[in-house]
């Protein structure tokens, strides 16, 4: 007699009786397999996927709980993989198991703090698309409507003092923490949409400005340009600008305090091209936009014309205000900042959240340095501009604005050309390291710019400006080498 095939749906009731029954499910593949509660089920190898044991054994009380978790796991081994739907199944045993979550009651975010705290984050993807199944199954309330708002808007629990929920979302690959991979595409799609006009100046000074901050999206709603304050650096040292960043959360304060806080250098070079070409507007009007999730729709926008990529996901990646500050403070704690100063940076009150991040970090910390793994093969993709001997080869020849010149290192020697056709408001030469669009010249004393560089860089006491300048040392050896790469072709022709 052919199998009957129940279509499983995370609303479905089974009663006491037919609860301990087999109930049929379809899998993705068209295989029928049969599925027990409180049993375990084998699941043959499919294309794309291993066998593996379905292991429903934590399921043998009937409860609503129970009911929809098991339509849950039917569900996803439908519409998913069954690798995917063995890691899913797999966390959310440990979780019962271990008795973190009860088949008797609702879970609450008390029982997510306990589950972070024992369980390896990477299991977090996972037992998040579970919870959320859960909520979405409002009639039978299995979540605490705390736990439904920690799915949708996480960020709210940023100062709450809760450090395991918040060491979930700075290690969420979609949410969290950006790595260095990630960090340095976003920067080199950026430049290269504004290099070629698909974004305005304003959307790359609005972006780079949270890139470099981190600040929160109703701190950069009520920044103005009276929050800018530029002026003269250390002796030889340019311009500098400092930001007054408000330091209230609350969105209906009319006065908030504010903390002064020193603009890495290539943000400072675009603030100050960017006030400069609105020398009319009023210090009291907004520097970019007034209201926070206009800040959040803006980003979304910007992001939607850059072509991101991330090794860890696969994909584009999800953007949101809020990865760049936890990219800063983790990045800042594995550097070895004290929490004071990590609070300082993120403009916290309090160190509360900032042993939040601590807390994350030592499981952070191995998926970051996976990424890194791969950051040479990454920058030896950076550089993709030509070599040329002189300025009579560059691409704007006619044109000597795009004669780069570097007066703050090397006493206004030649190094390259820019070979964009947009209008540049870069910090050149610096920018222009790591820009597909900057064409270097081969004599340029690269050796002597690599060194002051490095010399920059360890005179540095703040981390993320380190880090630029570490990116341009590197640009520098990439130059290098495609320079004796040269050398060595016009060699050979002359042989």
């Amino acid at each position: 007699m052919a199998l009957r095939i129940k279509k499983f749906c995370v609303e479905d009731h089974l009663n006491v009786e037919e609860w301990g029954r087999p109930h049929v499910a379809k899998m993705l593949n068209g295989q029928v397999v049969k599925l027990t509660p409180g049993r375990t089920t084998y699941i043959p190898s499919s294309e794309g996927s291993s066998a593996f044991n379905l292991n429903l054994d934590y399921l043998e009380t009937h409860t609503p709980l129970s009911q929809v978790t098991f339509s849950i796991l039917a569900t996803t081994l439908k519409t998913y993989s069954g690798d995917y739907t063995n890691e899913i199944s797999r966390a959310i045993r440990r979780a019962f198991v271990n008795s973190v979550f009860h088949l008797d009651r609702k879970i609450v975010l008390a029982d997510i703090q306990r589950w972070a705290a024992q369980t390896p984050l990477s299991y977090w993807p996972f037992v998040k698309f579970y919870l959320y199944q859960l909520s979405i199954v409002r009639s039978k309330r299995l979540v605490d409507d705390e736990v439904r708002t920690f799915l949708e808007s996480p960020e709210q629990f940023e100062e709450a003092g809760k450090g395991a929920y918040f060491a979930l979302l700075t290690n969420d690959p979609h949410r969290g923490a950006l790595t260095e991979q990630e960090l340095k595409n976003i920067q080199t799609a950026l430049n290269q949409a504004y290099s070629e006009g698909q974004i305005s100046f304003f959307d790359y000074a609005f972006t780079w400005t949270l890139i470099a901050t981190g600040m929160r999206p109703i701190q950069l709603a009520r920044m103005t340009f009276g929050d800018v304050i530029i002026q003269d650096g250390p002796a030889g040292q340019g311009r500098e600008v400092m930001l007054m960043v408000p330091l209230t959360k609350g969105t209906r304060a009319p006065k908030t305090e504010k903390w002064a806080r020193r603009a890495p250098s290539v943000l400072a070079d675009v603030l100050i091209r960017f006030v400069g070409s609105k020398s009319q507007v009023s210090p009291l009007s907004p520097l970019f936009h007034a209201l926070g999730q206009t800040v959040a729709y803006e980003l979304t926008r910007i992001f939607s014309k850059l072509n991101t990529y991330s090794v860890r996901t696969g994909g584009p990646i999800h953007i949101t205000p809020y990865r760049f500050r936890y990219t800063l403070g983790t990045r800042a704690i594995a550097q070895g900042a004290s929490d004071a100063q990590v609070a300082r940076l993120l403009t916290h009150r309090t160190t509360n959240s900032v042993a939040s991040y601590r807390a994350a970090m030592a499981m952070l910390q191995a998926p970051i340095e996976d990424a890194i793994g791969g950051e040479m093969d990454f920058f030896a993709d950076i550089f993709r501009g030509r070599i040329i001997d002189d300025f009579d080869q560059a691409t704007h020849s006619n044109d000597y604005q795009k004669l780069i010149r570097d007066f703050q290192r090397l006493t206004g020697q030649q190094i390259g050309a820019c070979g964009s056709f947009a209008s540049c408001h870069l910090d050149a030469p610096i920018a222009c390291l790591t820009c597909f669009l900057f064409e270097p010249f081969l004599d340029a004393p690269w050796g002597i710019l690599e060194q002051r560089v490095q010399e920059d860089v360890e005179q540095e006491t703040e981390e993320r400006i380190k880090q630029i300048g570490r990116d341009s040392v590197a640009g520098i050896q990439l130059i290098k080498a495609a320079c004796n790469a040269r050398r060595r072709e016009n060699n050979e022709m002359n042989a």
